[in-house]
């Protein structure tokens, strides 16, 4: 299996990344494979949100199993209808949505322990500055790497 080069995110100690690309481009394919190969290392809790996220059982999970099933390693992992959890290491991929429909759950993002690595998707909707301060900041675990990676499709 082959991840395009451009999205090999965790080659580089930044702690911010942007991933953009259109349609079929292999952003949210090369991404998602990243990521479950991410959690086999110790220590790790993924936030992986979107600003509306009505269900990650039916929308973000299934493209998951997906790169799970890939890998030959359905056995390898816990999957419930919002979190992936790799048995081995216990690190962990958390689904949450940023606006709910009684409004923000900034407050229960913020309060998620251990949050090393914070997944923007379709990051062009979030326009709130501040939003996005208050989960960044939350994203502080020490003695591992902290990221945070933005995924959106162009404008134009």
């Amino acid at each position: 299996m082959e991840i395009n080069s451009k999205y090999l995110v965790f080659d580089n100690p930044s702690r911010y990344f942007i991933v953009t690309g259109g349609r079929s481009s292999g952003k949210s394919y090369s991404i998602n494979l990243v990521l479950c190969t991410l959690i086999a290392e110790s220590g790790h809790v993924i936030l992986f949100t979107r600003y509306t996220l009505r269900s990650a059982s039916i929308s973000i999970i299934p493209e998951f199993v997906e790169k799970i099933k890939l890998l030959n390693a359905e056995g390898a992992f816990i999957i419930t209808k919002d979190e992936i959890i790799y048995k081995k290491t216990g690190s962990k991929i958390i689904f949450r949505g940023i606006k709910t429909s009684s409004g923000n759950q900034v407050a229960n993002l913020k309060s998620l322990q251990g949050v090393t690595t914070w997944v923007l998707d379709e990051a062009e909707e979030l326009v709130d500055e501040k939003i996005f301060d208050t989960i960044d900041l939350s994203v502080r675990k020490n003695g591992i790497q902290n990221s945070f990676i933005m995924i959106l499709n162009p404008a134009t």
